[in-house]
C-alpha cells in the first residue's frame, strides 16, 4: 500500500510541475514539501476525497481510497498493539 501513497504523491508533484527524474531528484524546501504532503492528504486521504471519488463514473479511485483507508487502519492497530497502547487500539 505504500506504493499507492507514493503514486498519490507523484500525482500531486505532477500537478505542481515538479520534474521527477530518477537520476536527478529535485530538492524541495521543507515548506514546499509540507504543502505537497498536505495537498496529497486532502486529495486522497480525507472523507471528502472518498465521497468525491464515489461520485465519479469510474469506481477505481473510490475502491483504491477505501482499500488505502482499510490498510491504514490495520497499520494503526498494529502499531498500537506493538506499543501496548490499549486505549489507542480501542479507538482504532
Amino acid at each position: 500500500m505504500e506504493v499507492v501513497l507514493y503514486y498519490c504523491l507523484r500525482q500531486v508533484l505532477k500537478k505542481r510541475k515538479i520534474a521527477l527524474n530518477p537520476e536527478d531528484y529535485p530538492n524541495l524546501e521543507t515548506s514546499k514539501w509540507n504543502a505537497v504532503v498536505e495537498e496529497c492528504y486532502q486529495s486522497y486521504c480525507t472523507g471528502a476525497a472518498c465521497k468525491e471519488a464515489k461520485d465519479c463514473k469510474c469506481p477505481k479511485l473510490y475502491h483504491t481510497l477505501i482499500m488505502l483507508h482499510d490498510f491504514s487502519t490495520v497499520v494503526e492497530a498494529k502499531r498500537a498493539m506493538k506499543g501496548g497502547d490499549v486505549g489507542r487500539l480501542m479507538i482504532v
